[in-house]
């Protein structure tokens, strides 16, 4: 009898693998490989397989992750185990996978990883190095995104018998590297070296099932033999102070005025602003910039938050506060005409950024890249405290300038972009959204570029959220709002081809909106735009 301790199921007998150890090939036999347990492989109550089951009794019994707010990378997550991360309550948990079959998975070769030195707090690689063409320059990009603290998992099959890693390049065809290797997809067979091989590259923390189970008890069914892979970064201090005198000569090239604005908008945001702020503070640039932050007359204590950071870092933070409510689009609107640098980054007072090289980065692409006015990565949603899984978040890709004119859906605490608004174009203030009337009009400018290599941002969820709680025909309303704000900007600045476009996009979908939701929701947005015609003395002629 045997049992799951992923559904806390007794079984009597575990699924085997294919056929089990008797369909093995002759040679894979004779190599005695220590991975998978072949013959009592999968639970048949909820699937986890064997290395699962194993992984979380070692990590379980080692109590290992004592840290809070993990940054987790985990390549080709295994459902089980991934619940099992999930329930540590990471602050980044980036899934990852050469070839992604979910768009929750970001495809992100292992031998390349995009981030940044020292980015994770942890990085699971769990039967993934015998598959790749190169494994040592996986090793390597591991050890390099690890944090000094950091912990690898690399569970790798390896055979027991052979003294050195087998691997051949005449072995190619399906037939052969299942005979060999064990695994059709498998690039080696790796051999008892591979302690040492891997020790070339991270600090060796292996730890071996008898050394902390009683070998007698094999209650989950896991194989005994299989020890955890459990490695941790191997530092090169001489690679550390290279770095470092790089670093400090380049600072000391800073002009006085800012390169870049962060320009940051709150509204009752005392729960969440000292972690916004601190990740502006944490940036570590070769350049100067400031913090603008415009409160649009909150009445708990964001603004004396604020102030208590002013007094801190006078030189830097730039606060704008009202005494009376505005509206988003007048606050943003003063926060923009305030930002000095060149580039504007940009992030809400309820969000915050994970990544210390964020804005460095950005502007060395914006900089370099004059066909270039927006440049934005990804985001990890946060609902009560948690990661939500299940947000999609905004573009992941390059748009071109076209693609932006049309105002595509961008994370927007994520964005860095030109500042071409010391003078804002009077239609924005008719959008619904105006970050996506933001887009479009950057579009006029250069086209959006997609950075991978920067770790994803916190997007909070919450019940205060300008965006993230309203409905979808409230959405639907604040989208139409900036296509017809699109429209009369071209139309304005005589772009008929675009201004054709988007009163063809506004027409068909108020037509739509009102067959969904009735007359009144077309009534409702009429009535929107009318009001902020009249606020802003712009005349509408369609209506």
């Amino acid at each position: 009898m045997f049992a799951c301790n992923y559904c806390n199921s007794q079984i009597d007998r575990m699924v085997p693998y294919r056929g089990g150890a008797a369909d093995q090939s002759e040679f894979i036999k004779m190599a005695k490989v220590v991975g998978s347990d072949l013959d009592n492989f999968g639970c048949p109550i909820c699937g986890s397989t064997d290395r699962e089951r194993h992984l979380k009794q070692y990590l379980t019994e080692l109590k290992i992750f004592k840290k809070s707010k993990m940054h987790v990378l985990h390549f080709a997550p295994e459902f089980k185990f991934l619940n099992f991360i999930k329930d540590l309550n990471p602050e980044i948990h980036v899934l990852a996978d050469l070839y992604p079959n979910s768009p929750a998975v970001k495809s992100i070769d292992i031998c390349n990883i995009p981030y940044g030195d020292e980015s994770f707090d942890l990085v699971i690689a769990n039967h993934i190095l015998e598959h790749v063409a190169d494994y040592r320059m996986a090793l390597s990009e591991i050890n390099r995104v690890l944090k000094r603290d950091g912990i690898a998992l690399i569970q790798t099959p390896y055979s027991s018998k052979l003294c050195k890693t087998f691997e051949d390049a005449g072995i190619d065809s399906d037939t052969d590297k299942l005979y060999y290797y064990g695994q059709e997809d498998h690039a080696r067979l790796f051999g008892s070296d591979i302690f040492d091989l891997y020790s070339d590259y991270l600090a060796d923390g292996v730890i071996w099932h008898k050394d902390i189970f009683d070998e007698s008890s094999n209650e989950f069914s896991v194989n005994l033999d299989e020890p955890l892979f459990l490695y941790r970064k191997k530092i090169n201090f001489n690679s550390d102070l290279d770095s470092a005198r790089v670093s400090n000569a380049v600072r000391s090239t800073e002009r006085v005025s800012p390169l870049v604005s962060i320009c940051c908008l709150t509204y009752m945001h005392e729960k969440y602003l000292v972690k916004a702020l601190d990740s502006f503070l944490m940036q570590k640039t070769d350049f100067n910039f400031e913090i603008v932050v415009a409160d649009d007359a909150s009445n708990d204590a964001t603004s004396e938050i604020v102030h208590h950071y002013e007094r801190r870092f006078d030189n830097r933070i730039k606060f704008i506060r009202r005494d009376v409510n505005v509206g988003m689009h007048e606050n943003l609107a003063s926060a923009l005409g305030a930002c000095r640098g060149d580039y504007i980054a940009f992030c809400d007072g309820d969000d915050y950024w994970v990544d210390g090289n964020k804005i460095q980065k950005q502007f060395n692409f914006l900089a370099g890249n004059a066909d270039f006015s927006l440049v934005y990565g990804s985001v990890q949603a946060i609902h009560d405290g948690r990661i939500d899984y299940s947000y999609r978040g905004g573009l992941e890709r390059d748009c071109s300038q076209l693609e932006l004119m049309c105002m595509p859906a961008i994370n927007t605490l994520t964005t860095m972009f030109k500042n071409v608004f010391k003078v804002i174009p009077n239609e924005y203030y008719l959008s619904g959204s105006p970050d996506l009337f933001l887009w479009g009009y950057l579009g006029c400018f250069g086209a959006g570029k997609f950075m991978p290599d920067i770790l994803p941002s916190i997007y909070n969820i919450h019940e205060g959220g300008v965006h993230s709680l309203k409905s979808d025909s409230e959405k639907l309303i604040m989208y139409l709002m900036s296509v017809y704000a699109l429209y009369r900007l071209h139309k304005r600045l005589g772009h008929a081809e675009f201004s054709n476009y988007f009163f063809g996009l506004f027409r068909n979908g108020f037509e739509r909106m009102s067959a969904v939701y009735g007359v009144t929701f077309g009534d409702r947005l009429i009535d929107n735009l009318k009001s902020k015609a009249q606020k802003y003395q712009i005349a509408l002629h369609e209506f």
